[in-house]
């Protein structure tokens, strides 16, 4: 599956972090286990499946249990939303064979309205996450770039986010891999 280029978003605490709310024990515990439903499902949508209408049922039973973690008031939902956007990029794009060639055309009209509503979807999702980033009091940035392949220009951007923002900072992706990368090498360290 070819992956669009992704994004590295960063949130900082800001003065108003105080008014995020915190879940009672048992709402806890039904996060976890919606988090947890959630990887598992990432994982199996990633795969490779031997028709699109497996690939796009495992994709929908994806965004199904996403939509608990979207809706709860936790300060992890910017976070859960950018995922959101990334899969429906990465994932969604890639049923029926649209992945990169959505950007240069697709064969068919119905591959071409599906990908014009998951572009338009993950755009939607990429806003509420600032959205919802903000309105826990965080600050939030984006910073989208190619896992492995950072250019002089996103390390300089990440070493001035980090210097900008307030800290403490939370840099995030879908595996933390290219967050964590992109961060060393914005701190001069080596991996």
């Amino acid at each position: 599956m070819r992956r669009a280029a992704a994004a590295v978003a960063m949130l900082a605490l800001a003065a108003g972090a105080g008014r995020m709310s915190l879940a009672a024990p048992q709402e806890a515990t039904d996060l976890a286990t919606a988090v947890a439903a959630v990887d598992a499902a990432r994982t199996d949508a990633q795969r490779t499946f031997a028709s699109d209408a497996a690939a796009a049922a495992a994709f929908a039973r994806l965004e199904r249990l996403r939509a608990p973690l979207l809706a709860a008031d936790d300060p992890r939902a910017a976070i859960w939303l950018a995922d959101a956007a990334e899969d429906a990029l990465t994932v969604g794009l890639s049923i029926g064979q649209c992945g990169a060639t959505a950007a240069i055309g697709l064969p068919t009209a119905d591959q071409r309205a599906r990908a014009t509503a998951l572009l338009r979807e993950a755009l939607s999702a990429t806003r509420a996450a600032e959205a919802a980033a903000r309105a826990a009091g965080l600050e939030y940035a984006w910073l989208p770039v190619i896992p492995g392949q950072f250019t002089a220009d996103e390390i300089a951007a990440m070493a001035a986010l980090v210097a900008r923002l307030p800290g403490p900072v939370l840099a995030f992706c879908r595996s933390g891999a290219r967050a964590a990368n992109l961060y060393l090498a914005a701190s001069g360290s080596r991996t």
